[in-house]
């Protein structure tokens, strides 16, 4: 899989990144990292609060590592 999508980039001139993704699963938008954070496919925040999907949440980890932090859009007047 990681060659097919190697390849098909190369064809349409993107670049692939990769990123450790030890402790995604495990680390919440607040920065705290902790086993007891994932549950199951449940990824609830031991020092904040915050919940979501196990994989939704590792999702996100890795985006921002790659992207960095998403920016706030401005409202218009």
């Amino acid at each position: 899989l990681q060659r097919c999508i190697e390849y098909k980039a190369e064809m349409e001139g993107l670049q692939v990144e990769y990123i450790n993704p030890r402790y995604t699963s495990q680390t919440c938008k607040c920065g705290h990292a902790s086993k007891a954070n994932r549950r199951g496919l449940l990824f609830s925040c031991t020092a904040c609060g915050y919940t979501a999907h196990a994989d939704a949440n590792a999702s996100y980890n890795i985006a921002e590592a790659i992207s960095g932090p998403a920016k706030k859009k401005k409202r218009g007047k």
